[in-house]
């Protein structure tokens, strides 16, 4: 459960929501940290974009009822085409800026293990104190979360959410209550999506 004494309230769901973070970049595969920095999908991401849509292609939802909140970023928009392409030109993205990654500050451009080696310390605390504790110059888990829970509380409908790693943890941690100390280790894979819905998250 949260930790005690946490603000954030948590958000619930009256409509069901599946929540899908963009596809592989390169970066990505080198563990470069990307946050704000625009980059697109490579040949995995796009392939993994369109697992997604052949998998949504199948769950036998009316997908024309639901309303496509995307992220502005490219690793996202490329996503949605991709899935659009699939599942038919009756479905628009809307865009939201609330859904953009987290910035990494100055962190942006390195990997993990250049991170580690160049501010150890802020990189040991924030693996273990994200919610309050920003990259250099970057955004807390905090303030990425009451982004989206802000998102959230203006959902009317079926909805997918089309977003990034950041925003998916710290959406699961609202939902679910979680841990705030542990947010760094919660899986975000690109292979799978999140459907969200009577209090429980289930990968797909």
């Amino acid at each position: 459960m949260a930790s005690a004494g946490d603000e954030e309230p948590g958000f619930a769901l009256a409509y069901r929501l599946y929540f899908l973070r963009h596809g592989e970049t390169d970066w990505n595969l080198e563990h470069r940290l990307q946050g704000e920095t625009d980059t697109g999908m490579n040949a995995t991401g796009r392939a993994q974009a369109a697992r997604h849509a052949e998998v949504m292609a199948g769950l036998g939802e009316d997908w024309a009822g639901f309303r496509f909140a995307v992220s502005p970023m490219n690793r996202a928009r490329e996503t949605f085409e991709i899935i659009r392409a699939r599942l038919g030109p009756g479905i628009e993205p809307r865009f939201d800026e609330r859904l953009r990654e987290g910035s990494f500050g100055r962190w942006e451009g390195w990997t993990w293990a250049e991170v580690a080696e160049r501010e150890p310390e802020g990189h040991a605390t924030w693996l273990t104190n994200s919610w309050t504790t920003a990259p250099h110059g970057g955004e807390t888990y905090g303030e990425i979360a009451r982004r989206f829970a802000d998102f959230a509380r203006e959902i009317t409908g079926p909805t997918v959410v089309i977003s990034h790693g950041g925003l998916s943890r710290a959406a699961r941690a609202l939902y679910l209550g979680l841990d705030r100390t542990t947010l760094t280790a919660l899986k975000v894979p690109q292979r799978r999506f999140m459907r969200l819905e009577a209090g429980t998250v289930e990968w797909i």
